[in-house]
């Protein structure tokens, strides 16, 4: 009995089936005429196969790659088909009017199959390397569709290779299902104000576990309400910020500038810099430029998370330059420095920071960290870098500016963006902004040609003067020793002439000079101490009054500076830079003395470190 039962239930909808086939299909004109049929004479997916044979013909005229999956449609369909005929309308087109005579292709299981792998393949990719791209895969499918192979080579190159492990199932847009009313509720807002009537209870959409089943309801009943998504329209000041930051980095301090006065004529402002800069950049640009941001941003204030920069850029996707300036103000800093998009800087571009321009150039100097004023650039002196190769040079040095300590007193020049710095409405016209020519191109390297050969030839002058103030202090240090009384030859008659002579001949320093008692007392001591060498040295002079004998020893201790020791510390050669006076003729210095003498030497030493920077010479 259940059997025959069985087979009588079977049989009514292969009758309906072959009258479906010979019947002909309503126009689109009158769809109320295409209501549900009973259940006796329902077919398996709830609806009439006259109805699924349309929606089929339907998808192989506009979609045909997704007529496999209309049973699928179908089965998880809630609404009724007057509103499934106007939801395929309004996202594809008008219906075919062939579409009663153009037989429904077979199933492609094999291409399905494909599709799968292609699909569970890119999946697996973005999951290892870009997650957050991975709610645009759909798109990325349909956009790579016949050439796959070559979209997974080109991700491979500019991520990585391709992950091991099973392939995973493609459940990217579960989460994006909505609620049996939402595919509803977008179609009655769009077509009828009234709300759908609801059959069944409000419970989400029961998934199959197959993976084309996920498919399939993603591809035909999510894409009209989550297509939105897909491709985030970004906010005027990240686009804005990406751009400069990416393609004229110079320009980065004047974001806020460019965002008050261009808020409304944004297009018109991007038309303008398409022309005069290029495209705009792609994701993978905009990714890399917000890192390298917020790495060179925890390089100086936060260096044990810099490896987490690139995870935080992913995680706050589409808001990056608010998170930006978020962790800037929690770290007291500048958000738009530390930045540099050249990849890999070499030391002659670093060299360039410790470079002095000409006077009179328009060089932008080095940014004093006091001054509380946004830096800017000057547009006149951006437009000078027409050469590709000192163009990178050039946007690092600028980048680095807010960063280092000035290495010159010179006063920062006056810059202003034209753009920023004029207060007059925008005009209908496109905004003029910077445009590099040929001729202009080949003037600015031409002058910073000149710039830099006279900064070289300033370096060698300064270099020459240098040389020269070293060998005037070696020839003081040659005097020095020259009257030092290293050693002493007494003999009655060179000392006396050498007594006329130190008294004659003035002192290199500002010192008192040496008096005849102190050097009579110092040629006693050493008298005393050498008294067996005095008859070797003697000579024959004819005169009695040569023949002085030497004075008789001191009774006491002699004077603490009348040892041998200390008179060779007071006679002690100085140092390159620095000339040290003598210490005065009194036997015993006080404090406030030693201290006075200190303190000269002290400035002198910071004298001569000056100077020696002012040259170029790093010590």
């Amino acid at each position: 009995m259940g059997s025959i039962l069985s087979k009588k239930s079977e049989e009514p909808p292969k009758a309906q089936t072959g009258k479906a086939k010979r019947a002909s299909l309503p126009s689109p004109a009158a769809p109320a005429a295409t209501a549900k049929v009973p259940a006796n004479g329902a077919h398996a997916t709830g609806f009439s196969a006259a109805f699924e044979e349309r929606i089929r013909r339907f998808y192989a005229h506009y979609s045909p790659d997704k007529v496999d999956t209309v049973p699928v449609i179908l089965r998880h369909w809630t609404g009724t088909e007057e509103e499934l005929i106007q939801t395929l309308v309004r996202r594809y087109g008008p219906e075919p009017n062939d579409a009663a005579k153009t037989p429904a292709p077979p199933l492609t299981e094999n291409a399905a199959d494909d599709a799968k792998v292609w699909e569970s393949r890119f999946a697996r990719h973005l999951l290892a390397y870009r997650p957050e791209r991975l709610p645009r895969l759909r798109r990325i499918l349909e956009r790579s569709k016949g050439r796959e192979e070559a979209t997974l080579m080109s991700f491979i190159k500019q991520m990585g290779p391709e992950p091991q492990g099973p392939l995973p199932d493609p459940l990217h847009d579960t989460t994006r299902i909505p609620t049996n009313e939402a595919p509803r509720k977008t179609v009655h807002e769009e077509v009828d104000p009234q709300p759908a009537v609801v059959t069944k209870a409000e419970q989400p959409v029961e998934v199959m576990k197959t993976p084309s089943t996920i498919k399939d309801m993603t591809a035909d009943k999510v894409d009209s309400v989550g297509e939105k998504n897909v491709v985030p329209v970004h906010s005027l000041k990240r686009r804005l910020s990406s751009f400069l930051g990416v393609r004229v980095p110079e320009k980065l301090p004047a974001l806020e500038e460019y965002i008050r006065r261009y808020a409304e004529e944004g297009e018109k402002l991007f038309d303008s810099l398409r022309e005069n800069h290029g495209a705009d950049p792609t994701e993978e640009e905009t990714k890399e430029y917000f890192v390298r941001r917020l790495e060179g941003l925890y390089t100086c204030y936060k260096p044990e998370s810099v490896a987490s920069a690139a995870s935080e850029v992913a995680a706050h996707y589409g808001t990056e330059e608010e998170y930006l300036e978020t962790r800037s103000k929690e770290l007291n800093a500048d958000p738009k420095m530390i930045f540099t998009m050249t990849i890999g800087p070499t030391e002659e571009t670093r060299a360039q920071l410790f470079e002095y321009g000409d006077k009179g150039t328009q060089e932008p100097t080095q940014c004093d960290k006091n001054n509380d004023e946004e830096p800017k650039t000057n547009a006149h002196q951006v437009e000078a870098e027409a050469p590709p190769d000192v163009e990178n040079c050039l946007s690092e040095k600028q980048s680095n500016d807010v960063q280092d300590v000035p290495l010159c007193d010179e006063p920062i020049l006056s810059t202003t963006d034209p753009l920023v710095a004029d207060d007059e409405p925008p005009t209908d016209n496109t905004p003029k902004l910077l445009q590099k020519t040929t001729s202009d191109t080949e003037e600015d390297f031409k002058q910073m040609t000149e710039t830099l050969s006279h900064t070289v030839e300033e370096q060698q002058r300064q270099l020459t003067a240098l040389q020269a103030e070293i060998d005037r202090l070696g020839s003081f240090m040659e005097d020095f020793q020259i009257f030092s009384p290293k050693k002493f030859s007494f003999s009655p008659a060179p000392v006396k002439k050498q007594q006329v002579d130190c008294t004659s001949m003035p002192s290199p320093s500002s010192s008192p000079q040496i008096s005849y008692k102190f050097r009579r007392n110092t040629e006693a001591s050493v008298a005393n101490t050498k008294s067996s060498s005095f008859d070797c040295h003697a000579c024959r002079h004819g005169s009695v009054e040569d023949l002085l004998p030497p004075p008789p020893p001191p009774r006491c201790r002699p004077p603490r500076d009348a040892s041998s020791a200390t008179r060779q510390l007071a006679v002690k050669a100085p140092s390159l830079f620095v000339l040290r006076t003598p210490s005065p003729s009194r036997e015993v210095r006080t404090l406030a003395e030693m201290r006075l003498e200190y303190e000269r030497e002290r400035e002198n030493i910071c004298s001569a470190e000056k100077r020696l920077l002012a040259c170029g010479v790093v010590l």
